[in-house]
């Protein structure tokens, strides 16, 4: 650094302008950091090693959804041709109440129970039918495919 300049008011004469200058030298040599190097790449090895982590657990997260999914689906298919079954049955079950009430051997509260258990076994068919239709678009999420309505 230089710096250059006028000044008066020195003894004796004080309004006499005098040349006046500075000068420096300035020498920056780092001689110890503290192992500043070495902790900055421990903690960017270490910043590695949890984005990696995380990333394999965000991979098995998914792995797991997906599975789940797949799991709650097929689970959701059983049930589904479980209750058209229970159908089948159903109705079979009024049909015979029906020719039985015919016959006059039932009364015609045998008969609604009959109905009654027919128009359960629609409900659970229906429920069913919702869950498959839900868990196949849960799936679609877990595997990363856009959901159009």
């Amino acid at each position: 650094n230089l710096l250059v300049g006028m000044k008066d008011g020195y003894v004796p004469d004080l309004t006499k302008p005098f040349l006046n200058f500075v000068a420096g030298v300035k020498i920056e040599a780092p001689l110890f950091d503290g192992y500043r190097n070495k902790y900055q790449r421990a903690e960017v090895y270490a910043n590695i090693k949890m984005l990696e982590d995380r990333k394999r657990d965000l991979q098995e997260f998914i792995k797991a959804e997906v599975l789940q999914a797949v799991n709650e689906l097929q689970s959701n298919k059983k049930t589904l041709e479980m209750s058209r079954m229970n159908i089948k049955l159903a109705e079979k079950a009024v049909d015979f109440a029906k020719a039985k009430y015919e016959a006059g051997t039932v009364t015609n509260l045998d008969l609604l129970i009959a109905e009654e258990a027919k128009t359960d076994a629609d409900n659970l068919q229906l429920r069913a039918l919702y869950k498959c239709v839900l868990s196949e678009y849960t799936l679609m999420r877990a595997i990363g495919n856009t959901i159009v309505y």
